[in-house]
């Protein structure tokens, strides 16, 4: 199938056929399927004869329109004929026109909708303004193929205007299944198209005669002058006037002028005794039209030696578009103003009724509550008491609290006095104060709602906790470090309670306080945070901290000391240090268990010896797995050994020579062991050598 398929606008198929047409009605179809655009409009219908007339088209996109149109009517016997239905987005054409250039359409329907997409074939056209050869073509669909009737051609003038041509045939197949004398399709929603019939006539016989001039040759001939468009109100009965003439060279007796009319109308005939050779007669036909839209008509003169035939087109328009548009004694239905409904008439809206009700199926009695008692309104055109379970009724009205019980309101909130307010809640100290408080003490709180009651399942919380609240709303939680519960739950917004706290204070002092030595005495809140401003009192002399929380004081004399601290808002208890005169460890370690708790400077001493004495165990250890290896099997024993007292000496790493003279002595321990292992091993082995020999 050819690309142009995806989004032609007369591509249906049986499926299409949602919208009904009948006697050649205008029809408007939105397309909702993925192989049609709404970037193009479908137009089609009837090419009758008379006096050319042009019409004015905009496309809305995804629309198919019936548009008949009026060609001019040739004043000859026709040997052939080639009309053309043209439309161009412009008021008229500019001569010379050219085949069409793709690329100027596709600049306008883009996409997959361009017009490269659906031109795809190219043909020739015979126009009144000349052979047009190479003209990009398609072909309009109906019953979802290609039909061979229905060709489009893509031209444009000299201006570069877009002109479209298409074949007008007689009453092919057409997209709805009926029948049409044109299809065409247009681009670009939003562009206004001029539309009219181009005409190619080659005659058989010399023009027509006028009525002063008696044919050449004695015929029977009638002929039934083109009327203009007839444009009536929907429902509305008129007369349509034609002019019947006898251009032939005998009397004609005996003419019946009839109307073919659709379904919906009403049509008269009329009856025409005699109408000499080269006469004429007025007659009118009374119409009844019925239905909205565009329909083609024929009316016919005939008797029994000849008949003529003209079609034409009566434009049927709504009588009105609303009930507005209509008297006050009537009303708008299907386009008509029809009268206004008695009480107890069937109805469907108010519109329809005189009393201006319509409960849904018949006229109500009342027209305004005013017709009713003070208590009562006119409901479907009856007096009925006013409901109002909720408020109060005051003239004919109910006038309604906005809630009268909780579940009158949103979930979010309550009725309070019979307004419906947000849900909020307050959190109440059950046990303890709200000033003076100390941190991590435990507080009872209760949530209430603006209800006065409590609010179960609410989350309270702190920066480092989390409850839940009990089915009465009470929580029990530590005090917080920054003095803040707060409380939330669904439907209420969070809120608060500050508190007053005392907060925890404590100090951070050296593991090992020597006489004489600067100490640093800092003190820390619970969180880390430094204390300032604090008054210390360290060995009765008083000290203040400074914005780190720290003070500095040396000792002069070993022993137990105390230390104290106060500052407002903090509970800060007291400690004592042990003052030495010397630097320890403060934990036993092997060295100082030998040496009976040697000092850090013994430890130094004992640790380098000992690392001397490691690194000829583990030479001697190693020395077959060295021997003839380069200097670097030393370097490695040296490092076995050394490392130990070079990161004791290494500050900040944490790993000082309490810790490290541990190692060595493990490494000692370790050497001495293997080494006796060693020698043990070797003792056994000499003695199986004698034995060896014995057996050889």
């Amino acid at each position: 199938m050819r690309r142009e398929a995806i989004f032609l606008m007369l591509v249906l198929c049986a499926s299409h056929a949602q919208v009904v047409t009948g006697g050649g009605n205008v029809t408007r179809l939105e397309f909702l399927q993925s192989n049609l655009s709404n970037g193009w409009d479908g137009i089609y219908g009837q090419v009758v004869l008379g006096t050319e007339t042009n019409f004015s088209y905009a496309v809305i996109g995804g629309a198919i329109t019936q548009v008949d149109l009026i060609a001019q009517e040739p004043q000859c016997t026709v040997a052939s004929q080639s009309l053309h239905v043209i439309a161009v987005n412009a008021t008229n054409l500019t001569l010379p026109l050219q085949p069409g250039n793709l690329s100027v359409l596709d600049a306008i329907a883009i996409g997959r909708d361009n017009g490269s997409a659906a031109f795809t074939q190219n043909s020739s056209f015979l126009l009144s303004y000349g052979n047009f050869s190479d003209v990009p073509t398609l072909y309009t669909f109906t019953d979802n193929v290609a039909s061979p009737y229905f060709r489009e051609g893509y031209l444009n003038d000299a201006l570069g205007d877009l002109v479209f041509v298409a074949d007008v045939v007689d009453d092919k197949p057409d997209w709805n299944g009926s029948t049409s004398d044109y299809q065409m399709i247009l681009p670009q929603a939003g562009t206004d198209y001029t539309l009219f019939v181009g005409s190619v006539y080659s005659c058989a016989t010399p023009p027509l005669p006028t009525p002063s001039q008696p044919p050449t040759v004695a015929v029977h001939k009638l002929y039934i002058s083109p009327p203009e468009m007839f444009t009536v109100p929907t429902g509305s009965a008129f007369e349509a006037d034609f002019v019947v003439q006898n251009m032939g060279g005998f009397t004609e007796n005996g003419i019946g002028v009839t109307l073919s009319c659709p379904a919906a109308f009403s049509c008269d005939a009329v009856y025409i005794p005699t109408l000499n050779a080269g006469g004429r007669k007025n007659v009118s036909l009374p119409i009844t039209a019925t239905g909205t839209g565009q329909f083609v008509l024929t009316v016919c003169a005939n008797d029994t030696d000849t008949s003529a035939c003209r079609e034409f087109i009566v434009n049927v328009i709504p009588q009105c578009n609303a009930s507005s548009d209509c008297g006050n004694g009537s009303f708008c239905q299907s386009g008509i103003c029809e009268p206004k409904k008695t009480p107890g008439k069937q109805c469907n809206d108010n519109n329809q009724c005189l009393s201006g009700v319509c409960n849904g199926t018949v006229c109500g009695y009342c027209a305004v509550d005013s017709d009713c008692p003070s208590d009562q309104v006119c409901s479907d055109g009856s007096c009925v008491n006013v409901l109002c379970p909720c408020g109060s009724v005051i003239n004919h009205a109910c006038i309604s609290y906005e809630c009268c019980a909780d579940t009158d309101c949103g979930k979010c909130q309550i009725c309070s006095g019979n307004s419906c307010v947000d849900k909020k809640f307050s959190i109440l100290i059950a046990t303890g104060a709200q000033t003076g408080m100390e941190e991590d003490q435990p507080v009872r709180v209760q949530i209430l709602g603006n209800n006065g009651q409590g609010v179960p399942g609410a989350e309270v919380f702190t920066n480092d906790t989390r409850v839940y609240t009990d089915a009465n709303g009470y929580a029990t939680i530590p005090a917080p470090y920054d003095g803040v519960i707060y409380a939330s739950a669904d439907c209420y917004p969070t809120t608060g309670l500050m508190f007053t706290i005392v907060k925890k204070g404590a100090f951070a002092i050296p593991q090992q306080v020597l006489v004489g030595v600067d100490t640093s005495i800092r003190i820390l809140d619970s969180h880390g945070l430094p204390i300032a401003g604090a008054v210390v009192q360290v060995d009765g002399t008083t000290l203040t901290t400074d914005s780190n929380g720290m003070v500095h004081y040396t000792f002069n004399s070993p022993g137990i000391k105390s230390i104290s601290a106060q500052d407002a808002g903090y509970d800060i208890p007291g400690m004592t240090v042990n003052v030495t005169q010397e630097a320890s460890c403060g934990y036993p370690n092997a060295i100082s268990l030998m040496f009976n708790s040697a000092n850090i400077w013994q430890l130094w001493l004992i640790s380098v010896l000992f690392a001397i004495a490691n690194f000829f165990l583990i030479r001697y250890m190693t020395r077959r797995i060295t021997r003839g290896l380069p200097v670097s099997g030393t370097l490695l024993q040296l490092a076995y050994a050394g490392v130990p007292p070079l990161i004791a000496a290494i500050p900040g790493t944490g790993l000082g020579i309490c810790l490290m003279s541990n190692i060595v002595v493990v490494q000692l321990m370790a050497g001495l062991a293997v080494v006796a292992w060693q020698r043990l091993r070797q003792q056994g082995a000499d003695k199986g050598k004698p034995e060896q020999k014995k057996r050889r």
